[in-house]
């Protein structure tokens, strides 16, 4: 995926708000919707960029100037040093590695501010394999969000080189 595209995804999701924002990605491998994030918010935002496979010196790449990321390496299903609040979450290709998504999900939605935005990109699928252990199509997203109480509304799709049923990026609030 290009980085115009993974920003295609999320623009919609990401409040465009005149101040910094502080946002927290859990699972950002290489850092592409790192950068695309940071392509959408203002200078003086700060991503706080997880993953437990990227070594936490690992620049990013294509980081929009003036937004700062602080790269964590950690299990994002752990306690973490991340904000007690932040403007967003985003989780794009990491929700599917989680055994209990509703659970984590519930936990999330409890860190974002009152206007807070919790964002998912995930492949639309529920058929399981070696690379998506626990699938979380945009159903099963509704349905897991039902119990928050959260409204979710899909932002888009996109094709997957990896999946024939696609992508979808979602916004969920509370």
């Amino acid at each position: 995926m290009k980085l115009s595209e993974a920003v295609g995804l999320i623009v919609k999701g990401v409040s465009s708000t005149e101040q910094p924002q502080q946002w927290c990605e859990l699972g950002a491998g290489n850092g592409l919707f790192t950068a695309a994030l940071s392509t959408l918010l203002k200078k003086g935002s700060v991503i706080y960029a997880v993953d437990k496979d990227v070594p936490a010196s690992q620049p990013v790449p294509g980081i929009q100037p003036g937004v700062e990321v602080i790269r964590i390496a950690g299990d994002f299903t752990q306690p973490l040093p991340l904000p007690e609040r932040c403007d967003g979450i985003l989780m794009a290709n990491s929700l599917h590695y989680v055994k209990h998504p509703a659970t984590l999900l519930q936990q999330l939605t409890q860190r974002l501010n009152t206007a807070g935005r919790l964002l998912i990109v995930e492949y639309d699928t529920e058929q399981a394999n070696h690379w998506v252990p626990y699938p979380v199509s945009y159903e099963k997203l509704k349905t897991y969000c039902a119990t928050i109480p959260a409204t979710v509304h899909k932002l888009g799709s996109a094709a997957s080189v990896y999946h024939a049923d696609g992508m979808y990026a979602a916004l969920i609030t509370l």
